[in-house]
């Protein structure tokens, strides 16, 4: 990845926050599995976010088809919490790579 798309906090907490209100505010669409860590999507909420959650697939995992399937023209961002809080489950990084590859350049993928 170039080094102009990595972000770097003093933990993960501060960078939700700001995630979460940078992109939620003004009614901007976040897509998140569900259940999953909630932190950013507390925090879109109260930026004005519109939330859409996924269900996680029978194993557990994010089913990300069904969340590619979720995306519309007014998605700002796709929150994946690896591995999964409070499942455990994670995703392979050839398949995030894969996921964030079909998503439009619109979209950005938050990997926590």
């Amino acid at each position: 990845f170039p080094v102009d798309h990595i972000v770097v906090g003093t933990g993960s907490g501060e960078l939700l926050c700001a995630l979460g209100f940078l992109h939620g505010k003004g009614g901007g669409e976040i897509i998140a599995a569900e259940p999953t860590y909630a932190e950013l999507t507390n925090y879109a909420k109260h930026a004005g976010a519109e939330l859409k959650f996924v269900p996680l697939d029978k194993q557990l995992n994010h089913d990300l088809s069904a969340i590619r399937a979720a995306v519309s023209p007014r998605t700002r961002a796709v929150y994946i919490c690896n591995p999964n809080n409070p499942t455990g489950t994670a995703i392979s990084a050839a398949s995030i790579r894969s996921f964030v590859g079909s998503l439009p350049d619109s979209v950005t993928t938050i990997v926590d």
